[in-house]
């Protein structure tokens, strides 16, 4: 397709930048639904797929699965990224959409254990390798396409809209997953009860796709691909050029990863296992931290537009390494309001790290690679830091008899991205093509 000289040189539009973040965030709410309901239903999911006596191991083999699906996501990460890099960011997100809202759907059709035995199983964990391996290019598109899209000077607060969407959808997930607790019974939970938000995942995507079809592509990729010069082996050159890059984005991102997954998905179990929760008390206080996170999010976005991006990282760094072990043993009393509490205020750190690091990761890349180089960092980080972080936790906290294990975990995941964070250039005042 031909790319005018006008489209080219014009800056996007208020209304354009506004029809880009919703068209990058509707695929990320729908990759987080999907992920959001699967850790709030663990215990169900690990009853209908994994026999046994034992609930923490089949609570851990449920885990498995879910860090099974991140083990792809840096495949992925390099399939699409690279592919964004050279046909364009828009094409990609809209194939990765269709990736992960089919095989989440497919999940909602598949028999349990009792069924059909091993095979339902291995089918969940071969459905969850698809997601993965989809879901792996869709984080690096949305933070590419929302910080190109950006108006200038806005790069942070646009970009953090891809949080704002993850946590919303995860408020879609566990309020779903409340509403299905309290309307069915135990048995008619497992029987077909969990299904449910399977179910909804197809009928989102395809919401997804048209919205995503009827947005261009970035005004940064189409004065590339205008002057032809656009990346021929993107993976190439990340590898050449950006070893570094890749690896402080992978090392910054680590407490963000470790720390989504311990708080939005594994702190629902927890509660459940370590302090007597019922599954709805569990699923409603992660509900309602899901909601700090969202409401902080973009307002420390728009901060690091004006201090920097490294100065919100680091202190965030610090908060969460200083008060993760005392609010673990807050929210393992066993009093409600108390966890609550807790969890609340050990997530506004997170939500600020995360807002600032929304722009930071694609801003480490230059925008001939720039969707392949954050891929492939981030992707590392969800494997290696993310998608272990539930699995890793329930087995710390049993194997050392210390349900605030996570807590110490989470400290070092803090320690090791402020380190990373103090190597940061900073980039918040910079232009993109000066990057």
């Amino acid at each position: 397709m031909a790319v005018s000289d006008d489209s080219v040189r014009s800056a996007p539009s208020r209304a354009d930048a506004k029809r880009a973040t919703l068209a990058a965030s509707v695929g990320n709410f729908v990759e987080w639904f999907d992920f959001g309901f699967y850790g709030y239903l663990a215990t169900t999911i690990a009853s209908v797929f994994f026999p046994g006596e034992d609930p923490v191991a089949r609570l851990l083999a449920t885990f498995a699965v879910f860090a099974a699906a991140f083990g792809v996501r840096p495949l992925g990460a390099v399939y699409f990224g690279s592919v964004g890099d050279r046909i364009g960011r828009s094409r990609v997100l809209v194939v990765t959409i269709l990736l992960m809202s089919g095989a989440t759907f497919l999940v909602a059709l598949l028999p349990g254990y009792r069924d059909i035995g091993v095979a339902a199983p291995l089918l969940l964990l071969a459905l969850r390798l698809v997601q993965g391996f989809a879901a792996g290019g869709e984080p690096g598109g949305a933070a590419t396409f929302l910080t190109e899209y950006a108006p200038a000077g806005r790069r942070g607060r646009y970009a953090s809209m891809w949080h704002v969407s993850s946590f919303a959808a995860l408020i879609c997930s566990s309020g779903l997953v409340l509403l299905l607790t309290a309307v069915t019974t135990p048995e008619q939970m497992l029987a077909w009860g969990w299904r449910v938000p399977f179910l909804l995942a197809l009928p989102a995507g395809f919401i997804g796709l048209y919205i995503r079809l009827k947005v261009e592509d970035t005004p940064e990729f189409r004065r590339l691909e205008a002057a032809s010069e656009t990346a021929a082996a993107p993976a190439r050159e990340v590898l050449g050029r950006d070893g570094g890059a890749v690896v402080r984005t992978l090392l910054v991102a680590a407490v963000q990863q470790f720390g989504f997954y311990t708080i939005f998905v594994y702190l629902a179990s927890f509660l459940q296992v370590q302090a007597g929760f019922s599954a709805g008390a569990g699923t409603a206080v992660t509900m309602l931290t899901v909601v700090v996170a969202m409401v902080v999010v973009t307002p420390f976005g728009a901060l690091s537009d004006r201090v920097g991006r490294r100065p919100v990282l680091v202190w965030s760094c610090v908060a969460l390494a200083v008060a993760a072990v005392p609010l673990m043993h807050v929210a393992a009393t066993g009093a409600f309001a108390l966890a609550l509490l807790a969890a609340a205020v050990l997530t506004v750190p997170l939500g600020a790290f995360m807002g600032a690091a929304a722009a930071t990761f694609p801003e480490q890349f230059n925008t001939r690679r720039r969707y392949a180089g954050m891929s492939l960092g981030f992707g590392l980080a969800s494997a290696a830091f993310g998608g272990t972080a539930p699995y890793l936790s329930t087995w710390v906290a049993d194997r050392l008899s210390d349900p605030i294990a996570p807590g110490y975990l989470l400290v070092a995941f803090a320690l090791v991205s402020l380190a990373a964070s103090l190597t940061l250039k900073e980039t918040a005042h910079r232009r993109l093509d000066q990057l």
